[in-house]
C-alpha cells in the first residue's frame, strides 16, 4: 500500500517516504491542528450502527440512494431525541 498508493503509514513500525509537497503540507496541516477527526466517532453510537444497517440495505439494493437518505435521517433525528 505505501509503495504502490504511496500511503503515508499510520504505524511507526512501517517506514514511508515522507517527502514531497503533498506530504509536506499534510504533515504541515496536522502540527497545526488544521485537520478534521473523523467524525463518525462522534456519532451517537445507536445512529452509527443504524446507519451501517442502512447502508448495508443500500450496497444490497434493498433500499434506492433516496430511500438511504430517509433512513439516515430517520435515524439522525431518532438519535436527537434521546
Amino acid at each position: 500500500m505505501k509503495d504502490q498508493f504511496h500511503f503515508i503509514s499510520a504505524f511507526k513500525n512501517i517506514e514511508t517516504d515522507r517527502s514531497g509537497p503533498l506530504v509536506d503540507d499534510i504533515i504541515r496541516y496536522t502540527k497545526e491542528k488544521k485537520t478534521l477527526s473523523w467524525n463518525w466517532f462522534k456519532f451517537p453510537s445507536r445512529a452509527r450502527e443504524e446507519f451501517g444497517y442502512a447502508m448495508q440495505a443500500y450496497v444490497g439494493k434493498q433500499l434506492n440512494r433516496d430511500q438511504l437518505l430517509q433512513e439516515l435521517q430517520k435515524s439522525w433525528k431518532k438519535a436527537e431525541q434521546k
